[in-house]
């Protein structure tokens, strides 16, 4: 069966197929397979997605999670946010646990909550990762920022490992 679920009372199932919304105010407004567990939490549509956090929102896309409070993910796939009050934009395959943390766009990029993982950054690329609070990375491959409060703009394979260390732009390999 293609029957979509309201489990609790004052939930809403706008339309679509296979869609759950068994959170209190939860609403699925439409696509396919969504599932909204948390309260207060919305999911336009897309296919697949997944909230089990309160008062957050995935705006469409596919195969996106949230499983923590006051968090977006606007659309994109394979996105899981865990960190509250966080964002991912869009893009593919990104991961945040940084609380007031946001991923804009790109592919593969993380955010973890590690050493005061908050008020993080990443603009867009491929595969950059900030494993503590206060760290940015503008865009570029496979950067890195450990050090916190570390910035890097660019570039490729760079590392920010010092206490508020900046990489301007540096190519290597």
């Amino acid at each position: 069966s293609h029957d979509s679920t309201v489990a609790i009372l004052l939930s809403t199932i706008g339309g679509g197929e296979s869609n759950i919304a068994s959170g209190c105010y939860s609403i699925v407004a439409g696509g396919i397979s969504n599932c909204v567990s948390g309260n207060v939490s919305s999911i336009s549509g897309g296919d697949a997605n997944l909230i089990t956090g309160c008062y957050s929102t995935v705006g469409g896309g596919r195969f996106n999670e949230i499983t923590c409070n006051y968090s977006v993910i606007a659309g994109g796939c394979n996105h899981t946010n865990s960190g509250n009050y966080s964002v991912i934009s869009g893009g593919c395959n990104h991961t945040n646990s940084g609380i007031y943390a946001v991923i804009s766009g790109g592919q593969g990029n993380s955010i973890t909550a590690s050493g005061y993982g908050l008020y993080q950054t990443i603009a867009g690329g491929l595969g950059n990762t900030i494993s503590i609070g206060w760290g940015t990375i503008s865009g570029g491959n496979l950067n890195t920022v450990s050090g916190y409060g570390g910035a890097i703009g660019g570039g490729q394979q760079n590392v920010a490992s010092n206490f508020c260390s900046t990489v301007g732009y540096i190519v290597t390999g």
